[in-house]
């Protein structure tokens, strides 16, 4: 082991030590051979044999490591045999609001790991989409990750503000995701599909559009809508914010159907085209158009955005479709570059993947072959 001393502070110091400890037991490959003693690690680390001891129940406690009378510490053997990748979402993906699209993306991702002969588990949370996420709801991957069964992360829909990803990086477990602030992510250009939908919609001789999307965080929310009013002047159209709808609840039953009744019956101004950044809205804003004998496309053209596998119940709906296999392709070959220790190819493929919209162009005449192959 290397002389970590400098590196114990703030932390109580059996914590530290633990955490130093277990840095390393994570680079050992021999595990026949037993630990150093308790004597010999105090000496190495500038501690007590007590702040040793204390840190080493620890991780028998965790199972990471195992006593054996008369013959010393070793590391655990059941632990390595039951070590495996974790696709974690911490949304509760049967709650009647949660979006399709975790679950399919998730296939995705597990299809590729299982071709891949890469042993993996899904945890799941109970997360709703309308929470406010304060802590991980998924206790068995925390508890699986601190018994050291978990070898690398794959995060799907699930924020890495919170604790579980700190404890990830202590461990120095490959770790890539869907989620803004990861250090290796993949997302959706959500912004370049919604300058593709209002592009779209001018294409079809729309001047004055309105979007509906779903409330986020506040300043998540007001960063992309000024980049939406961005996208009205390059494409030369008349931006207004009164036809912005975007305080919608996640997946809040009937959300859109009231929302588009106000931009259309009290506006003297109407819309002539609309674009909506969910699919799950399309049901609300036709029922809505049809009440207020609004006929689609005749009077209002609609976009929408969507993904791979979402079914709509009107073929005759524009819309920008990501391309869920694709982005779970990419959170594969992200993810094996950051197990294998590539780190440099690692940021180039997140540089290329500036290039990739992760989505496909569905225009009208193709609806019912990409109906058919969703």
């Amino acid at each position: 082991m290397s002389d970590d001393s400098n590196k114990l502070i703030r932390e109580p110091i059996y914590r530290q030590v633990e955490r130093l400890l277990r840095e390393h037991l994570s680079t050992v490959k021999d595990r026949s051979r037993a630990l150093p003693s308790e004597l010999d690690l105090a000496r190495e680390y500038g501690v007590s044999v007590i702040t040793i001891r204390k840190a080493m129940e620890a991780l028998v406690e965790e199972g990471i490591v195992v006593r054996y009378r008369g013959k010393g510490t070793f590391l655990s053997e059941r632990e390595a045999a039951e070590s495996r990748v974790a696709i974690l979402c911490d949304l509760d993906l049967l709650h009647p609001l949660t979006s399709p699209f975790f679950a399919l993306l998730i296939r995705e991702v597990r299809r590729r790991l299982y071709y891949g002969q890469i042993e993996h588990r899904c945890y799941i949370g109970e997360l709703s989409p309308s929470d406010r996420p304060e802590d991980l709801t998924c206790r068995e991957f925390l508890r699986d990750l601190r018994k050291g069964r978990i070898s690398g992360v794959i995060s799907v829909g699930t924020s890495p503000e919170l604790d579980w990803r700190r404890l990830v990086e202590e461990r120095k477990l490959p770790l890539v995701g869907t989620a803004p602030g990861l250090t290796y992510a993949v997302r959706n250009n959500t912004l370049d599909a919604i300058r593709r939908g209002l592009l779209r919609l001018k294409e079809q001789g729309c001047r004055s559009i309105s979007v509906i999307g779903w409330r986020g965080h506040r300043l998540e929310n007001e960063r992309i809508y000024r980049q939406i009013e961005g996208l009205f002047g390059e494409l030369g159209l008349d931006y207004r914010p009164e036809r912005m709808v975007r305080d919608l609840y996640p997946m809040a039953p009937g959300a859109a159907w009231e929302e588009f009744r106000e931009v259309w019956l009290t506006k003297a101004d109407k819309p002539d085209g609309l674009l909506l950044v969910d699919p799950e809205l399309v049901r609300d804003v036709v029922q809505s158009a049809s009440d207020c004998r609004v006929s689609i496309p005749g009077d209002l053209k609609l976009v929408a955005l969507t993904y791979s596998g979402f079914q709509f119940h009107r073929a005759d709906i524009d819309r920008i479709e990501f391309d869920t296999p694709l982005l779970a392709e990419e959170l594969f070959r992200l993810f094996k570059l950051v197990s294998e220790g590539d780190l440099a190819g690692a940021n180039r493929r997140m540089r290329a993947q500036e290039a990739l919209r992760f989505h496909k162009d569905d225009y009208p005449e193709r609806k019912l072959e990409t109906s058919l192959r969703g």
